[in-house]
């Protein structure tokens, strides 16, 4: 059942309230059940995208990770952290 379907019998239905509490309770009883078939089918509907997903290759399995800096990388970290040391070191003595 969808939203819309719910929505339209909630309006359909008349001023009427129950009368006793076994019928509030019967009212409450099919109201759970409607909202457990819903959830039963959204649940099933995420179940098959997720399978659709993984099935077409769109998860993170088989990316090629970067895992080693290049020699150009490696050259640069050196000399920033050369400069970083020079500066700190400076600073370091000006605040003794």
């Amino acid at each position: 059942m969808t939203d819309v379907e719910i929505q339209k019998e909630k309006e359909g239905k008349t001023a009427e309230a129950p009368k006793t509490l076994m019928d509030e309770a019967n009212a409450a009883a099919e109201r759970l059940e409607k909202a457990n078939e819903r959830h039963a089918e959204l649940l099933r509907q995420q179940e098959e995208l997720e399978a659709k997903r993984r099935l077409g290759g769109q998860t993170d399995a088989g990316k090629e990770t970067k895992s080693e800096f290049t020699e150009e990388e490696k050259a640069s970290r050196a000399r920033i952290k050369a400069v970083a040391d020079s500066v700190g070191a400076e600073w370091g003595k000006k605040y003794e």
